[in-house]
C-alpha cells in the first residue's frame, strides 16, 4: 500500500510541476488505476469525490513517512464514515496543510475546469521560466487576486472581507476566502474592511486604491478608513485615485502599476478609445499630489463592446500584467497595440524578462493576468 501511495504522489508531483490539468495529463490513466486500487482496498467507492483526490494531492509536499501516515489515517477515517452510512465521507487520500512558497504563482482551480487551453499556455510559460504553479480551491470563479489575502510581509497576511457590490445576488460566484486559506499552513489576520485584492496596488510603504473603498465601507469615515488601512497593511501612505469610467469593479490593478517605490505607469487614457480630460486630470493629480511620479504610459483601448453577460471586456488592458521577481507576463490580444505594449514594458522594466501571452479568452470575461493570479 505504501508503494502505491508513493507512486501516486510522485506522478502527481510531475503533473503539478507542469500545471497541466489532470484530465489531459499523460499520467491520468496510471493514476486512476492506482487510486482505484487504493480506494477499493479500503472499501471506498471511487465515484464519490474521485476527481477531488487528484486535485487535493497534486498540491501536496514531497513524499515522506509523515505524509504516508496521514494518508493512511485519512483513508481509515473515510472507511469508517462510509461503513457507518455517511453519504458525504472524506474521500481524499491526504489533506495536509500546504506551505506557502515564495516565487510560486497560485491560480484558481476553476481555470482547469473551464479554460484548459489557456491554462496549458500559462503553465508552459511558468515552467519554461522555472516558476512553480499551484492551484487553490475551493473557488467559485477564476479571479483569485480579489479574494486571496494581501501580503504584508513574508509571513504576515491580511484577509479583507470579500463581499463586492457587483456580486450582490450572485452568491454562486462568490468564493469564501476562509475556505480557501484554511488548507494553507498560515493564518491571515482577519480584517473587518470590505476590499478586493484587485484594488490593492502595493509597493514598499505605499498602496494605491480607488475611491471604491469608500462606497463599500460606508460605516467608516474617510479619515478613519484610511488610518485603519494604513494600520492593517503596515504602510505610511494610502493614495486614493478615481474609479475608471465603466469599470464596475472599481479596481486599481488595471489602471496603474509601480515601477519603483514612488514611480508608476498609467494607461494612455488620451488614446482613441480613452476617457474625458477631467478623469485624466483627476487621476494624475491624485498620484502627483501624493509624491507619486508618473514616468510613462501603456497603450490602452477601452473597447465599447460587451461580453455575453453584458459586461465590458478587458481586451486592450495591458496594465493588468503578472509581475514576478525576474519575469513579467504581459497580455496579448491580437490587436495593433500588442507590439507597442510589449516594447514599453521592456523599457520600463529593463532588468526583467518580458513574455507575451495570448489572453483574449480571459479578457473576454472582464479581467486579465493580475486578476487570475495570486503571488507574494
Amino acid at each position: 500500500m505504501n508503494e502505491k501511495l508513493e507512486e501516486i504522489f510522485n506522478l502527481l508531483k510531475l503533473v503539478g510541476s507542469r500545471g497541466v490539468p489532470m484530465k489531459v495529463s499523460p499520467f491520468r490513466s496510471r493514476i486512476i488505476e492506482l487510486v482505484t486500487d487504493v480506494l477499493l482496498s479500503y472499501g471506498l467507492p471511487r465515484e464519490q469525490g474521485f476527481e477531488n483526490i487528484f486535485f487535493e494531492m497534486v498540491r501536496q509536499p514531497d513524499w515522506d513517512e509523515a505524509v504516508c501516515s496521514e494518508a493512511i489515517s485519512n483513508l481509515k477515517r473515510s472507511q469508517l464514515e462510509h461503513e457507518s452510512g455517511q453519504a458525504e465521507f472524506k474521500s481524499a487520500v491526504v489533506k495536509p496543510k500546504k506551505q506557502l512558497k515564495n516565487g510560486t504563482v497560485y491560480l484558481s482551480l476553476e481555470l482547469a475546469f473551464n479554460y484548459v487551453e489557456f491554462l496549458n499556455s500559462i503553465s508552459d510559460v511558468l515552467h519554461e521560466n522555472m516558476i512553480r504553479l499551484q492551484f487553490i480551491s475551493p473557488t467559485n470563479d477564476i479571479w483569485c487576486r480579489d479574494y486571496m489575502p494581501i501580503p504584508v510581509s513574508k509571513d504576515k497576511f491580511v484577509q479583507f472581507v470579500y463581499d463586492p457590490d457587483y456580486l450582490k445576488g450572485k452568491d454562486h460566484l462568490k468564493t469564501d476566502p476562509w475556505a480557501v486559506t484554511k488548507s494553507f499552513d498560515f493564518s491571515p489576520i482577519r480584517s473587518e474592511l470590505i476590499i478586493d485584492g484587485g484594488n490593492v496596488i502595493k509597493n514598499g510603504k505605499t498602496v494605491i486604491m480607488t475611491e471604491k473603498i469608500f462606497t463599500e465601507n460606508r460605516n467608516w469615515s474617510k479619515p478613519d478608513l484610511i488610518k485603519q488601512i494604513s494600520k492593517e497593511l503596515e504602510i505610511d501612505k494610502v493614495v486614493i485615485i478615481p474609479i475608471e469610467p465603466e469599470d464596475f469593479t472599481g479596481h486599481s490593478d488595471g489602471m496603474v502599476r509601480f515601477v519603483g517605490e514612488d514611480s508608476v505607469i498609467i494607461n494612455d487614457y488620451l488614446s482613441e478609445d480613452g476617457y474625458t480630460g477631467k478623469f485624466i486630470t483627476d487621476l494624475r493629480l491624485a498620484l502627483q499630489s501624493n509624491g507619486i511620479k508618473i514616468i510613462g504610459t501603456l497603450p490602452y483601448r477601452s473597447f465599447p463592446r460587451k461580453n455575453k453577460d453584458g459586461d465590458i471586456t478587458a481586451i486592450g488592458c495591458y496594465m493588468n500584467f503578472l509581475e514576478l521577481d525576474d519575469l513579467i507576463i504581459i497580455p496579448k490580444f491580437e490587436i495593433t497595440e500588442d507590439d507597442l505594449a510589449y516594447s514599453k514594458i521592456q523599457e520600463y522594466f529593463p532588468l526583467k524578462k518580458v513574455v507575451q501571452l495570448d489572453c483574449r479568452v480571459i479578457a473576454e470575461e472582464g479581467g486579465v493576468l493580475n486578476c487570475i493570479s495570486w503571488t507574494f
